[in-house]
């Protein structure tokens, strides 16, 4: 009998579904690490923010110079937290994000998915996705909105009559983190916050975090104003009267109706064709809508990032 060599044995003790999964798990930690050599020069604005503060020159790109660059308040509050731990805090948060990402996506597809072999394949769809672990480790705020708008997603999916209250709670919660995250993501969520709320508007909770989630907007939307004298970044005025502002602008609602498009429209789609199956053969497609919503973000933010830089003429790099 002729004995097979050891790592013909593991191989062949390993069942298909184990062997995708580490096979899956191997071409994800590769990605990271390949990628992990391209950051986003973005990364480095918000870490100047945070530098400057730490010596003293206040939340400013250059001292003296009250100019709000910052298009993620929740990105620049991590690097302040991270700073004292590390002269590098970027390097910490990219790590730290494709963990984040990794234990979302996968807590996700344990949740959504019966079977193994279709959690694989979602997890093939999204976490092992390039654009996925491109964008994951660059050092924006993509992780943060990515997580964020899959959990959201899930609960408001999975909400039922009984956890209903309980879900909306964590919806707006989460809502509240997008939208800090990134000023646009209100698109995505706030369809779904206002119809959480019209159907559970009288329970105490919902009513509590609506506020505190509102006052802590408020809060860093007074603090821009007064302390850089604009609400939105400033980079938004100079390209709106630019000589280019009409252009600018008909190029930003183009980018909005795609995203829409992308995000909202076909998942809607899929979703009314997964209710009519679910009441046929009884399964759920709440999962239909997590990889396509995921794929479709990360696609928008590519073309978008691609038309900026091809617009300058430069080559291609992340961009936020």
């Amino acid at each position: 009998m002729v004995s097979l060599p050891a790592t013909d044995r593991f191989f062949a003790a390993l069942q298909p579904d184990r062997a995708a999964a580490l096979l899956l798990a191997a071409l994800t930690v590769l990605m990271f690490v390949v990628f992990f050599a391209l950051p986003a020069d973005d990364a480095y604005i918000v870490a100047r923010y945070v530098r400057q503060l730490y010596d003293g020159n206040g939340l400013v790109f250059n001292p003296g110079e009250r100019i709000n660059a910052i298009t993620s308040p929740l990105l620049t509050f991590l690097l302040a937290a991270i700073h004292p731990l590390s002269r590098e805090p970027v390097d910490i948060y990219r790590v730290a994000a494709a963990l984040l990402t990794a234990w979302t996506l996968v807590a996700i597809a344990r949740r959504a998915y019966p079977t193994r072999v279709d959690g694989l394949l979602f997890l093939a769809m999204t976490l092992a996705s390039p654009f996925v672990c491109f964008w994951v480790i660059g050092g924006l705020e993509t992780p943060i909105l990515l997580c964020a708008c899959s959990w959201l997603t899930w609960f408001a999916l999975s909400a039922t009559r009984g956890n209903g209250p309980a879900q909306t709670f964590r919806i707006i919660g989460l809502a509240t983190i997008a939208v800090l995250t990134r000023y646009d993501s209100v698109l995505y969520v706030a369809p779904l916050v206002i119809l959480c709320l019209s159907r559970y508007r009288s329970d105490a909770r919902v009513i509590g975090a609506t506020i505190v989630c509102a006052l802590a907007m408020a809060a860093w939307v007074a603090f821009t104003y007064a302390y850089y004298g604009d609400v939105l970044p400033t980079s938004f005025y100079v390209k709106l009267t630019g000589p280019e502002g009409s252009g600018e602008v008909v190029r930003g609602v183009g980018y909005v109706l795609s995203f829409g498009v992308l995000t909202l429209v076909l998942p809607a789609a899929i979703l009314r064709w997964g209710k009519r199956k679910e009441r046929s053969e009884d399964r759920t497609p709440i999962a239909c809508l997590s990889p396509i919503c995921l794929r479709s973000c990360c696609c928008f933010r590519m073309r978008v990032g691609i038309a900026k830089r091809c617009r300058h003429g430069k080559g291609f790099e992340p961009c936020g």
